[in-house]
C-alpha cells in the first residue's frame, strides 16, 4: 500500500478524469438538444456528479415529469452511495473533522470509492481530496464542452452522437455479463420489463420516471431474491 498523499491521490484520478469527461461529454450534448442552456446543464453536474442518475434525471425532467418522481428515482438509482460511503466510512483516518467528511461524501463516485479502498490502507482527506479534484473537473468540463458543441454540430452529427450513451451502457454489461450468468438474467428482467411497460398500452399513463424506476427495482429484486449474497 501507498501513503495516502494529496499527489498521489491526483495521480489515482487521472482515468477516471479522463472517462468521465468523455461521458460527461455526451450528457452535456443531450442536456443541450432538449432546450437546456449550457449553464444549466453545467451547474446539475457541478452540484451532482451521479453520471447514470443524472442522465435519469434529465430524461424525466424533458418529459416533464413531476417532482415526486424525480426525487423517488433519484433516491433508488443513487442508493449505491450509501451503501459506499458507510463501507468507505470504516478507512478514514480517525478524528477527521465534520466539514472533512462532508467534502469526501461529495466525491464518492464508483470508480472514486473503487480507487480509496483498492489503493491505501488508511483514507486521508488530502487522498480522497486528489482522487476527486480531476475527476470532478473532468466531469464539469466534459459538460460544459458537450453543451457549448452541440451548438456547433450539425444535426446529423447531433443525432449520431447522441447514441453513445447506450453504447457506453452496452459496453459496461455485456463483458461481465458474458462471464456472470447473474448478471445476464438481472439485465434481461430489466429490459423486459422496459420493454412491456413501453409498447402496453395498459402502461401507457405512466410517466418516464415511474417507469425507469420500476424497471430498475424489479430487476434489482429478482437479483436479490434469486441471486442471494452473504453479509460477510
Amino acid at each position: 500500500m501507498i501513503k495516502a498523499t494529496y499527489t498521489q491521490g491526483l495521480k489515482h484520478g487521472i482515468p477516471t478524469a479522463l472517462g468521465y469527461f468523455v461521458v460527461s461529454f455526451t450528457f452535456g450534448m443531450m442536456a443541450s438538444l432538449g432546450g437546456l442552456s449550457a449553464y444549466h446543464a453545467t451547474l446539475i453536474s457541478m452540484t451532482s456528479v451521479t453520471s447514470a442518475g443524472q442522465f435519469a434525471g434529465l430524461n424525466i425532467m424533458l418529459s416533464q415529469g413531476g417532482y415526486l418522481e424525480l426525487i423517488v428515482s433519484m433516491l433508488v438509482i443513487n442508493s449505491r452511495y450509501m451503501l459506499m460511503s458507510t463501507a468507505l466510512s470504516q478507512k478514514i483516518e480517525k478524528g477527521m473533522a465534520l466539514w472533512k467528511k462532508m467534502v469526501i461524501s461529495f466525491g464518492v463516485t464508483d470508480e472514486n470509492f473503487s480507487i480509496a479502498m483498492v489503493e491505501v490502507e488508511t483514507v486521508t482527506f488530502r487522498y480522497f481530496l486528489g482522487v476527486m479534484t480531476l475527476p470532478y473537473l473532468g466531469w464539469t468540463l466534459g459538460t460544459f464542452s458537450g453543451a457549448f458543441m452541440d451548438n456547433l454540430m450539425t444535426p446529423s452529427l447531433q443525432n449520431a452522437a447522441s447514441i453513445a450513451l447506450y453504447c457506453m451502457f452496452i459496453a459496461l454489461f455485456i463483458p461481465p455479463a458474458r462471464e456472470n450468468k447473474a448478471i445476464r438474467q438481472v439485465v434481461f428482467i430489466g429490459i423486459a420489463v422496459s420493454l412491456a411497460l413501453y409498447y402496453m398500452d395498459v402502461f401507457s399513463a405512466v410517466s418516464v420516471g415511474y417507469k425507469i424506476l420500476i424497471a430498475a427495482v424489479s430487476a434489482a429484486l429478482y437479483g436479490a431474491v434469486k441471486y442471494p449474497q452473504e453479509v460477510v
